[in-house]
């Protein structure tokens, strides 16, 4: 057997995370969905990087949580006007203009500006990470029928384009709480990952869920799930990943529930915790 299918057998078996994901980027450290912060998630270890997606008015993937761009999070240089309002409905142009790394997060005392970071695509962060890093992307969709609302099944199209040009496929992971686009992932491509978001809503049902999407991935919280539930998903060979957590006691509770994967917005102090472990 391979040294390193010894060592993941070890470590399944034990109470220690697999893989680690910072949440946009690590926004606890730096402004989130910047280049900042994901180099800085990078340089700090952080397996996984986690962002999420909105098409833009002239096809382009933008990189941002939000369906809307809005003040202060992202500001216009010079104070200048901005026609700030839904991604869907301005180019990637308009929103290259903003500068999305001078304003500080009033929630994460430990944030560092980053002033100048520009607003980024998918294949941006792809280009940036050509080899070790793996990506965790979530499609961020509209409500059907409303102005901005993107076909799941174009949305997965684009989304497959890009990843393919990068040859990214092995590291990357698609997620997202509208399964219409995870499942057209699986049609489209089938070697990319795809991880249920808001499972909960499923409750106790993971398993028969996770089979019918033909996901890789759950995401669950601790309060959402036990650990019968994750030793069944992980017996049938799905993986289980935490939501956002920030503090050391949440750490240890998803992981005596067996869960493989943390996700944070603060990678120092997840990979400090898991130091100490």
């Amino acid at each position: 057997m391979p040294v390193r299918s010894i060592v993941f057998l070890f470590f399944a078996g034990s109470a220690l995370a697999q893989f680690t994901v910072v949440h946009r980027g690590g926004m606890a450290r730096q402004p989130q969905n910047t280049m900042a912060a994901f180099r800085h998630a990078v340089e700090t270890g952080i397996d996984i990087l986690e962002f999420d997606l909105i098409p833009t008015l002239d096809g382009q993937l933008a990189v941002h949580h939000d369906l809307a761009v809005h003040a202060p999070l992202c500001q216009a240089p010079g104070g200048k006007p901005f026609p700030f309002g839904p991604i869907r409905a301005m180019t990637f142009a308009q929103l290259r203009e903003l500068d999305c790394g001078s304003w500080r997060d009033p929630r994460f005392p430990n944030q560092a500006a980053a002033p100048g970071e520009k607003l980024l695509t998918l294949g941006d962060v792809l280009a940036a990470f050509p080899s070790k890093s793996r990506f965790l992307v979530e499609t961020k969709m509209a409500k059907d029928g409303a102005a901005d609302f993107v076909d799941p099944q174009e949305f997965a199209a684009m989304i497959a384009k890009t990843v393919r040009r990068h040859k990214a496929r092995e590291r990357f992971i698609l997620q997202s709480g509208d399964y219409r686009t995870l499942d057209a992932m699986k049609r489209l491509e089938p070697s990319i990952a795809t991880c249920l978001v808001n499972a909960r809503r499923f409750k106790p049902d993971y398993l028969p869920l996770a089979r019918k999407h033909r996901a890789d991935y759950l995401m669950l919280g601790v309060a959402d799930t036990n650990a019968a539930q994750v030793a069944e998903l992980k017996s049938a060979g799905f993986r289980v990943l935490s939501n956002v957590i920030n503090d050391a006691a949440g750490w240890r509770a998803a992981l005596d529930l067996g869960m493989q994967g943390l996700m944070t917005d603060d990678p120092d102090e997840l990979k400090r915790f898991l130091a100490r472990r």
